[in-house]
């Protein structure tokens, strides 16, 4: 954990060319991984193992074991993959042109982890149908992965698994110091402190390190289940805030009153995240979830 905190660090306190050509290349790496997993996957189910067929509706509802408070409480949890998506637009000032591109971005990432993530879980659960069977919760994509495609397909994955750690930590430190930089340019937080940057790279280094800092404390003190019932809080209380700006700014300050883009679509997020937000607190089906993988 701390060398990838140091590596991350590093890399960031470098600059933003060699953070992005890194996780370019990070990326296209677990890429190719997920691809040979769900591969094999199929290959092995299309072979009699798991529910022996690729064609199944129980990955996605199986009546002998569907429970409401699960799917919403696995909802709310799965906010948790996508957080971060929305920290693309705090690195506008490093785009070329962030206002064609920033919200394509956004959107764009969104759309393709969903369908690498719905695929890869379909995958993952015709291989190994019942979630009660794995020999350690923690280690389910490992057992999946291996029973795919053997000791090497495992390691393969848990590699992936750990790059993939490096590649959150980096885009996330990158983000989370540029964002506090602008806080303190708009003097929102002490100037001199968060509109430092580096004599030679022209980063906000004080900024990265204090992310540094708080990543190295948290990943030693929190279990991840809170951290995840955290940042999911955290999260959906954004999105919620997101959404209302977009009605008082657009529908009633600037009277933008198209109703659908300005007030309804708005309305259904803020909706949506708040119904997420309050089933937060339920820490026993949190807990199931988690441990179900």
């Amino acid at each position: 954990m701390l060398i990838i905190a140091a590596v991350i660090t590093a890399i960031n306190i470098v600059g933003i060319e060699l953070a992005a050509k890194t996780n370019n290349i990070l990326v296209l790496f677990m890429g190719i991984v997920v691809i040979v997993f769900i591969v094999s996957c199929f290959k092995a189910v299309s072979q009699g193992a798991g529910e022996g067929t690729l064609i199944s509706i129980k990955p996605f509802f199986d009546s002998e074991n569907f429970s409401t408070t699960l799917i919403i409480s696995g909802a709310a949890m799965a906010c948790f993959s996508f957080l971060g998506f929305d920290s693309i637009t705090t690195l506008s000032e490093e785009a070329i042109d962030p206002r064609r591109d920033m919200w394509k971005a956004a959107i764009l990432s969104c759309f393709i982890c969903g369908i690498l993530f719905i695929v890869q879980a379909y995958a993952a659960q015709l291989l190994w149908p019942d979630v009660t069977t794995f020999p350690s919760s923690d280690a389910a994509l490992f057992d999946i992965a291996k029973k795919a495609g053997g000791p090497a397909m495992a390691t393969l994955y848990t590699v992936a698994v750990i790059i993939s750690t490096l590649t959150a930590g980096l885009t996330g430190q990158s983000s989370a110091s540029r964002l506090m930089f602008g806080m303190g340019r708009d003097q929102v937080l002490p100037e001199k402190f968060f509109t430092h940057l580096h004599p030679k790279f022209n980063t906000p280094v004080y900024n990265i390190m204090l992310m540094c800092s708080i990543s190295i404390v948290g990943a030693l003190l929190l279990p991840i289940s809170t951290v995840a019932e955290l940042m999911n809080f955290g999260g959906l209380a954004d999105f919620m805030c997101v959404n209302l700006s977009v009605i008082v700014y657009y529908f009633f300050t600037k009277r933008e009153k198209k109703i659908f883009r300005n007030l309804i679509i708005p309305a259904l997020g803020f909706i949506i995240c708040f119904y997420l937000w309050i089933h937060l607190s339920h820490g026993k089906s949190m807990k199931e979830c988690l441990s179900n993988g």
